[in-house]
């Protein structure tokens, strides 16, 4: 029980020193590990600055580009807006010029259409065709621009007169399957102006119609409203044609302008990607820098509180050292040093301070024979009693000679 009691305090005071020790220790250690953190951060919080200026400087000049180039493409779309209106306009006032025309070569390609192969060779074979066959093969002649038979006027002698009949049979009767085809397969467009002039005088002829021509020949009628149908568009393809060629100028242009325009907006994309990339990779290496301030300030923080701690407790570590290795050594000869109290606790109670100090002495050259260690002088008052205590008692009014201590 002498031996509890004694080792008791021993092992708290120890203990407390020594979790003291250990902490002025880890102190220095974490000292010196946040020195060498904080040294090796600070590079790299610097660098990380640094790129996000030059990241900025970067964004701002890309975004400065996009800018430009979204002013380009919405001045590029407004232009490829005019020129496709442009088009349009032409376009729809072309096709209104064709619609004059068109009906009429509708109806003229419609009665091609009907004409019958044996209708055009029955009228190959006519011998003496009517006046409205003649002057509609004449017409055919004009306008495939074939030269009519000079045949000898028998009333005037030495004049001669132009034979359309002959040279329509000669020519476009000649095979009636090809003249068919070559009816479908008229330059329209093209039509010379000199046969424009030529055929006007027919065009011109109140005989020269559907009606007064079918009354001849139902095949011939429809040739018929084919030259009128060829003559009137004759004029309107002179107003269309300069259109037309407008028209394909504004296309080019638009199409020029539309290509430019998608360009233009591919290099937005690309730009407004790279942007986009650049804000992302921006946003982590802010991140980043703001990951390493906080631990920078942790570190600083941590680093004050451990100098704090060194600079407090650091003049004490000497004498805890020292009182550890005291309470070490007192925490070995606790066993020796509690016989000799257990001994005076248990034995000398009825004696006088004589026989009490033999007793001590004699207890104690015991242990060194028996080779048990104990502190030099060890007695009851120095193993349990508490000076402190002891000294209460004396300024309580209480005798403090030894025995009554004891």
């Amino acid at each position: 029980r002498t031996l509890r009691l004694r080792r008791a305090p021993v092992e708290t005071l120890r203990g407390r020193l020594c979790r003291g020790l250990e902490a002025l220790k880890g102190a220095e250690v974490a000292v010196v590990n946040t020195e060498k953190e904080l040294m090796a951060k600070r590079p790299v919080l610097e660098q990380t600055k640094r790129q996000v200026a030059r990241m900025m400087i970067v964004i701002q000049d890309d975004k400065a580009r996009a800018d430009a180039t979204r002013r380009e493409c919405q001045g590029v779309e407004t232009e490829a807006q005019r020129h496709a209106k442009n088009a349009k306009d032409i376009k729809d006032d072309a096709q209104r010029d064709l619609d004059e025309a068109l009906p009429a070569l509708s109806v003229a390609e419609k009665a091609l259409k009907a004409l019958k192969l044996s209708s055009l060779q029955e009228i190959k074979v006519m011998g003496s065709p009517p006046a409205g066959v003649r002057l509609t093969m004449e017409a055919i002649c004009v306008m495939f621009q074939i030269r009519p038979v000079k045949k000898a006027d028998g009333t005037v002698p030495g004049k001669k007169y132009d034979d359309f009949w002959e040279a329509a049979q000669k020519g476009p009767l000649f095979d009636p399957k090809k003249f068919l085809e070559d009816l479908f397969e008229f330059d329209k467009d093209h039509i010379p102006e000199t046969v424009i002039q030529k055929i006007k005088p027919y065009i011109e002829r109140e005989d020269f119609d559907a009606i007064s021509i079918r009354k001849a020949s139902v095949a011939c009628e429809a040739l018929c409203m084919w030259v009128q149908a060829m003559y009137k568009y004759h004029f309107v393809y002179k107003v269309v044609e300069p259109k037309r060629r407008q028209l394909d100028e504004a296309q080019s242009a638009l199409e020029a302008t539309t290509a430019k325009l998608h360009h233009a907006q591919a290099e937005l994309k690309r730009v407004e990607e790279s942007i986009a990339k650049l804000e992302a990779d921006y946003a982590g290496v802010i991140a980043k820098q703001e990951q390493l301030t906080t631990e920078m300030d942790w570190c600083e923080r941590k680093l004050e509180n451990a100098k704090k701690l060194i600079q407090g407790l650091g003049g004490e570590k000497s004498r805890w050292d020292a009182t550890v290795q005291s309470l070490t050594t007192d925490y070995a000869l606790l066993p020796g040093d509690s016989i000799v109290a257990a001994g005076m606790v248990s034995y000398t109670g009825p004696f006088a301070m004589e026989q009490r100090q033999s007793f001590e002495q004699g207890w104690r050259q015991a242990e060194v024979e028996e080779k048990i260690t104990h502190h030099k002088g060890a007695s009851l008052i120095s193993v349990l009693g508490q000076p402190v205590r002891i000294q209460q008692w004396s300024v309580c009014g209480l005798p403090n000679d030894r025995i009554s201590v004891e």
